[in-house]
């Protein structure tokens, strides 16, 4: 299998211009034989202090099981049929895009696999006060209904965060095994 990262790029919503990117994977792309793995590192190199920064790096990976030739060969055929004059197409209309179609619908395709990747870092010094979040919980206290034993209730909490700063949160297992 082939492996390709793909970062979006970042802009400056003051400026309106592109930045460097924070996040760096590599390598870009790794192909992967059966059988095996590859390690993927990924760098953070902040370019402005005191701030947070967030990102979804995208993996896309390609099955390498011998149809990708098959794939650049009919992109390359439909681009193709495109470049041919106007007579032609419509000389040959009907039957031109009937075989190009039929063509592409009994090839087997395996499209790639696309993963997501959530990247999060900062840029405040050790000791320093961070942005505050402002986190509101919809409800201090839940009060479940009565249930018998195998059955279960269950209840909504909505968390909502009403500043500028982002939120991360975890959810931890019960460590007494209760639940």
């Amino acid at each position: 299998m082939r492996v390709d990262w793909t970062l979006l790029e970042v802009m400056n919503k003051t400026t309106g211009k592109l930045v460097r990117n924070p996040f760096n994977v590599t390598p870009a792309t790794q192909e992967i034989a059966a059988q095996s793995s590859a390690q993927f590192n990924v760098d953070f190199g902040p370019y402005e202090p005191d701030s947070y920064f967030f990102q979804i790096a995208q993996c896309f990976v390609h099955l390498l099981n011998g149809n990708e030739f098959k794939t650049k060969q009919l992109l390359a055929d439909t681009l193709g049929a495109t470049t041919m004059n106007k007579t032609a197409n419509k000389t040959l209309l009907g039957s031109m895009k009937k075989s190009k179609y039929v063509d592409f619908g009994n090839e087997e395709i395996d499209p790639p696999i696309c993963l997501n990747l959530r990247l999060l870092g900062h840029s405040f010094a050790p000791g320093s006060q961070p942005f505050i979040p402002m986190i509101k919980m919809s409800t201090s206290k839940l009060d479940f209904q009565p249930c018998s034993p195998g059955e279960s209730v269950y209840q909504t909490v909505a968390l909502s965060n009403s500043s500028d700063t982002p939120v991360v949160y975890k959810v931890l297992k019960d460590s007494t095994g209760t639940f």
